[in-house]
């Protein structure tokens, strides 16, 4: 069992306690005008969540596995790794190369990956969380 992960609107939450600021609903309204997913829209959001990261300091189950019950993340994942459950850190990085690519106008990109901003901002807040925490994988709950 991993360390629980909550992607709400207004703040993302991990374990019990450490509350990091911008929800996904924020960060997309914030990193995404207009809904329009760009790459500098990507970055913005990049930052907004590694101030959030760091902000925390050290993050309950770093190291280990994230466990994540969230709809959208798991239709997110459903093109790319269909039934899959357990995503480990190269599944996350691989989908948002991909939504990076479709940012900047790769035709090929983002084949069966929502690519909607809060989509978008979900993919961010998954990628940098793993990247930094450092977290191993991602275990969807249904």
């Amino acid at each position: 069992m991993g360390t629980p992960l909550f992607l709400d609107e207004r703040v993302a939450r991990l374990g019990d306690a450490v509350s990091l600021s911008s929800g996904v609903g924020l960060l997309a309204v914030k990193s995404f005008p207009a809904g329009r997913v760009t790459a500098l829209g990507i970055e913005h959001a990049i930052e907004l969540v590694e101030e959030a990261i760091m902000a925390a300091g050290p993050l309950p189950g770093a190291g280990g596995e994230l466990d994540l019950h969230d709809p959208a993340v798991t239709a997110l994942f459903a093109g790319m790794a269909p039934g899959e459950t357990h995503l480990p850190l190269d599944a996350v990085e691989r989908a948002f190369r991909e939504l990076a690519d479709h940012a900047t106008g790769s035709a090929v990109a983002a084949r069966g990956l929502p690519t909607d901003a809060a989509s978008a901002a979900r993919l961010v807040w998954l990628r940098e969380l793993m990247h930094h925490g450092p977290f191993r994988a991602l275990n969807l709950r249904r």
